[in-house]
């Protein structure tokens, strides 16, 4: 039986749906209705997968291809590649698509030194003796040339609150609140928004301490897992940065305002607001056309820290006078995220050769050498998200996650639950054990089954069609009843991601006239990066082995850069420093780059 976690009725009169015949993944678009669809409607991961009860266009070809025998005998359709002219329902077949990744974060103490502070004052009241205006009030209270800010103004004046305790709300020298009676709380919201996860970290800018984190998928993942494909949805789409910068602001909205009502805070007290993203996240989030990043030379249009209020971009959880920073970009792909990274590594600190590796779907790279930083984004594509694999998902509940050989294949599975797929940590846990087995060539080819020792591998080697896949859980173990299995695509998808990688490391070692050794320290971050096995990383030259002993993972550096800026205002006036020191290379044009890649695609 097929797992239908969720019903979704939708439900129209017939003139009316037949009148607007549409694409069914258009449709639950439209209606703001989750589903997986990394590739963006294109027809090519059939991970979107539907039920509809109605009149419906014929099943195609690229749906008998990505489609199981069962999945067909029960209807099930590809919402992509569907067109609909009736319908009295839509059964979406999902999985939890939660994924708490970005959770995995120290609750260290981080410094204080805000620019955000309060002051507990007793206004005195206006006469006709003294003439003070409701500002000239403020400023003699704090004694000091100060700014208060017209909203403030606004509110107060409503229902002024003269002769007793007050409490101010500066950020330097403006006014941005105030609050009746003495009050000292003062909380902020870094956000790490990730082309796959957006993390929110609510923090104590009094203590210093992360309070609670709200962890979700980017909303934009429905019209598709990369940053290419996304895109391309807006260069096609009238109205596509659009669409896609109100996903996401409506999905930060919402997860702003849980926080606030989770902990039971005050709105007024969380006074400051950071956000970091790739450039494409960025550039989405402030709504800046993103046609000049589709092609070359990957221009960016925004390069400086942005600062404004919150009423800016009309987020309802959120004073209006609440700061907002979104941390600069660098170059091409390469953002604010891969600066706060930097920033919590320390970069410029201690004159250490130092190469960075924050790994995710669009893995960035940054080499500080000499008092410069040489940064560049390699195009891994989805494929360590599970996005390309045939049996691939998100590290949500239900994927295998990793993988063991004790004379057979054992696995471990989010949720503890039976196995629905298998996400990147599992994935490359499992090439690794094929790898070392002798299941796979070191160019990544199936060997042949009477090559293979451990004969319950060899077992689980099997072809049909003319094509060999490997099977890592059978039917009986699984919660649809099919298969889960690695086919020689994927583990070609693998390839791909783990060139374009380790391409880019070296371009930037053979700019700067580099050699591996001359490496002091290799940063390894993002959350993908902090559930790998660094050992079977290593077997598969996903990281290269000469820097086995250089390795420090920081896990998701780019979350924990936006706290420290958040809380240490000193950390904002260095932000520029970051960014006047890198150079992006493009390194899809640098002439070895081709080869390169090519000689790194091998295991």
């Amino acid at each position: 039986d097929l797992d239908l976690t969720e019903n979704i009725f939708l439900i129209y009169s017939h003139d009316d749906v037949l009148k607007m015949k549409k694409n069914c993944l258009d449709i639950l678009r439209e209606k703001n209705i989750d589903i997986y669809a990394p590739c963006g409607g294109k027809g090519t991961c059939g991970k979107c997968k539907v039920k509809i009860i109605g009149k419906t266009s014929e099943l195609t070809q690229e749906e008998r291809n990505l489609l199981t025998v069962s999945e067909i005998e029960n209807g099930v359709r590809l919402a992509c590649k569907t067109e609909v002219f009736s319908y009295d329902e839509i059964i979406v077949l999902k999985k939890d698509l939660i994924n708490n990744s970005k959770n995995k974060i120290k609750n260290e103490k981080y410094k204080i030194n805000s620019d955000i502070r309060k002051e507990t004052v007793i206004l005195e009241k206006p006469t006709l003796e003294n003439g003070y205006s409701i500002s000239e009030v403020f400023k003699k209270a704090i004694n000091q040339g100060i700014k208060i800010e017209l909203e403030v103004l606004k509110e107060f004046s409503k229902n002024p609150v003269y002769e007793r305790e007050i409490t101010l709300i500066l950020n330097e020298k403006r006014v941005i609140g105030f609050k009746e009676g003495k009050n000292t709380e003062l909380y902020g919201v870094a956000v790490d928004i990730g082309t796959t996860t957006i993390a929110c970290y609510l923090v104590n800018m009094i203590e210093g301490k992360i309070v609670d984190i709200i962890s979700f998928q980017n909303p934009q993942y429905i019209y598709g897992s990369d940053l290419i494909t996304r895109l391309n949805y807006i260069e096609n789409n009238e109205n596509g940065l659009k669409i896609l910068n109100q996903v996401l602001m409506e999905n930060l909205d919402k997860n702003f305002e849980q926080l606030i009502i989770k902990n039971n805070i005050d709105k007024k007290d969380l006074c400051k607001c950071v956000l970091t993203g790739n450039s494409v996240m960025t550039h989405i989030l402030l709504g800046v056309n993103t046609s000049s990043l589709s092609k070359i030379p990957f221009n960016i249009v925004i390069k400086d820290t942005f600062m404004e209020k919150a009423q800016y971009f009309k987020f309802k959880s959120l004073l209006s006078n609440t700061e907002i920073i979104i941390l600069p970009n660098i170059g091409g792909f390469v953002g604010g995220d891969t600066v706060a990274a930097m920033i919590v590594t320390e970069y410029l600190e201690d004159g250490k050769t130092k190469l960075l590796l924050d790994l995710g779907t669009n893995g960035e790279i940054a080499l500080f050498f000499n008092g410069k930083i040489y940064v560049c984004s390699a195009a891994a594509g989805p494929a360590f998200e599970g996005a390309n694999i045939q049996c691939g998902m998100q590290a949500f509940s239900g994927a295998i996650n990793k993988v063991m050989l004790k004379n057979d294949i054992l696995y471990e599975v989010l949720g503890n639950k039976k196995p629905v797929g298998i996400c990147g940590s599992g994935i490359i846990d499992l090439i690794s054990i094929l790898l070392q087995n002798e299941v796979i060539k070191i160019s990544g080819k199936f060997n042949n089954k009477d090559k293979i020792q451990n004969k319950n591998l060899a077992t689980r080697l099997i072809e049909a069609d003319g094509k060999k896949f490997f099977v890592v859980a059978s039917e009986e173990e699984t919660e649809s009843g099919e298969k889960i299995v690695i086919t020689q695509k994927d583990i070609r998808e693998i390839q791909l991601a783990k060139g374009a990688i380790r391409a880019g490391i070296n371009i930037l070692l053979k700019i700067c006239n580099l050699e591996k050794e001359n490496i002091d320290i290799f940063y390894l971050a993002g959350t993908f990066g902090n559930y790998i096995d660094k050992e079977n990383s290593l077997i598969i030259g996903l990281l290269p082995e000469e820097y086995r002993e250089k390795i420090e993972i920081v896990g998701n550096a780019a979350g924990k850069g936006c706290i420290k800026v958040m809380c240490d205002y000193d950390l904002n006036r260095t932000l520029n420093t970051y960014i006047e020191k890198s150079t992006h290379i493009e390194i899809s044009n640098h002439e070895e780059f081709q080869n390169e890649f090519l000689k790194e695609m091998s295991f």
